[in-house]
């Protein structure tokens, strides 16, 4: 999100206060980014804090107001948003992933729900991910090693070498 600049909300969203406590976003309202991570409400004042996927992706939830606020926005691809979440969520396992999607209805995906089963079929096939058991990084599939329980999913880190660049 841009601070200082106002958005209105293409979806109704549950956020959190500052404090915790949990608040919706109206369709149609406005809201001033005060920060990257948060929305001020137009006409209460209430300062409410975006998820981090949420704040890396503004144009999936909001509109900038002037600009286009009232043209459709194209949906994001299942792929997409599921990496956007998982980059946004690190180390939640597949469950609580799946939660996360559930309680934004799917809305920058037009609202279309995906099965569990889809999924994690994506979060197997993107080579962006990583799956770990216990910090460590799991390999090979579930007939290879065996079914596993319990394991996150995070972002793959690059290697460095040892002058600091990436390999």
């Amino acid at each position: 999100m841009t601070p200082n600049t106002t958005y209105v909300s293409r979806f109704d969203l549950r956020l959190t206060d500052d404090d915790g406590v949990c608040m919706d976003t109206s369709r149609g309202r406005e809201y001033l980014a005060s920060a990257f991570q948060s929305i001020v409400d137009a006409e209460t004042g209430e300062v409410m804090k975006l998820p981090l996927h949420v704040a890396r992706n503004p144009p999936w939830y909001f509109a900038v107001k002037g600009f286009g606020q009232h043209a459709a926005q194209a949906p994001v691809t299942q792929a997409q948003y599921i990496a956007a979440v998982v980059r946004g969520n690190e180390g939640l396992d597949a469950g609580e992933l799946y939660k996360v999607l559930q309680a934004e209805m799917f809305a920058p995906m037009g609202g279309k729900a995906m099965t569990y089963n889809v999924f994690t079929s994506y979060l197997a096939k993107d080579t962006g991910l990583e799956m770990r058991k216990d910090g460590v990084p799991v390999v090979g599939t579930a007939a290879t090693r065996g079914h596993l329980s319990g394991c996150t999913y995070h972002v793959k880190t690059k290697a460095k070498r040892a002058d600091g660049w990436a390999a």
